[in-house]
């Protein structure tokens, strides 16, 4: 009579029990961080809302309705209407999809460049890190929001110019932290070892250096998308951002909304409580992330 046959070995736990898990360590964190996870659905529910603006509109957003001038909140048109009759609720929720992928973009460009100048520059050191050291710092002490402005008027009101444009008033700060982090971690010993047999050094960085400050850089980067969309929604209020017809925060703040700010506040309201949602959303889940990642925060 023959044994039955062992169950086959397996590396890595069924598909269902890593999902179990996850969605455990998920509950966990919850309800460690209750804001920070109220803060992440708000931003999931922004970003969904961006992405399926169609089935979310109730109007279109670009339609004027005559009669319909400066309509108050109602069933129908729930944040109202604008001058010239356009649903003001549709128009935020098209609206999200450029100021999102504007303030999105920009922070990738912002923190991906600036995480790998600061890394390099700090783990080569020397007369490099010097120069861009000086560099960073004469960078640093220009607003974002003027280099911004300098950038739109000189190359153009794209929204790829305007991603490029804020990226470069984040880039600096995102420099500094990386380079910070790095400082500690090429003193490790996993960095050593790597560097003693032989490791060139854009392959110590990549593997051994970038992965270790991870978490820091995280928390930058969800930081830095509130003040992405700050500055994305200033430029569209001072007309240099997204131009209309096409809805962004920004210029749904300017242009004539804030001439009717008296008959009709909800065109000023409405976007605002959009922006200041947001923001105030990846403040909080960034402070969330950093008391979940920073080693030294976790027992507070």
């Amino acid at each position: 009579m023959t044994a039955p046959a062992a169950p086959p070995l397996t590396l890595y736990p069924p598909i269902e029990v890593r999902s179990q898990r996850a969605w455990s360590r998920a509950i966990r964190l919850a309800r460690k961080k209750p804001v920070g996870a109220v803060a992440a659905i708000v931003v999931l529910t922004m970003a969904l809302s961006a992405a399926a603006a169609p089935l979310v509109a109730t109007h279109d957003p670009l339609a004027t309705g005559p009669g319909q001038q400066l309509r108050a909140p109602s069933a129908e048109h729930f944040f109202g209407t604008d001058k010239i009759g356009r649903d003001v609720f549709s128009r935020i929720v098209y609206g999200a999809r450029v100021s999102l992928l504007v303030s999105v973009t920009s922070v990738v460009i912002g923190v991906t460049s600036g995480t790998l100048i600061g890394a390099t520059i700090a783990y080569i050191g020397g007369i490099l890190d010097l120069v861009f050291q000086r560099l960073i710092d004469a960078l640093m002490a220009l607003p974002g929001i003027m280099v911004a402005l300098a950038l739109v008027s000189a190359l153009g009101r794209k929204p790829e110019f305007i991603a490029i444009a804020i990226a470069i008033g984040i880039f600096p700060r995102v420099v500094r932290v990386a380079r910070s982090v790095t400082l500690t971690v090429r003193r490790e010993p996993y960095v050593e070892a790597a560097v003693s047999i032989g490791g060139q050094t854009s392959r110590v960085v990549l593997r051994h250096v970038l992965p270790n400050i991870f978490a820091p850089i995280l928390i930058v980067a969800t930081t830095s998308l509130g003040s992405a969309i700050i500055i994305e929604s200033s430029l569209g209020f001072l007309g240099l951002g997204t131009q209309p017809p096409q809805p962004s925060w920004g210029n749904l703040i300017g242009g004539q909304a804030r001439f009717e700010l008296e008959r009709a506040p909800w065109l000023i309201w409405a976007p605002g409580l959009a922006i200041s949602l947001t923001v105030l959303s990846y403040n909080l889940l960034g402070d969330a992330l950093r008391d979940i990642l920073d080693p030294r925060l976790r027992g507070s």
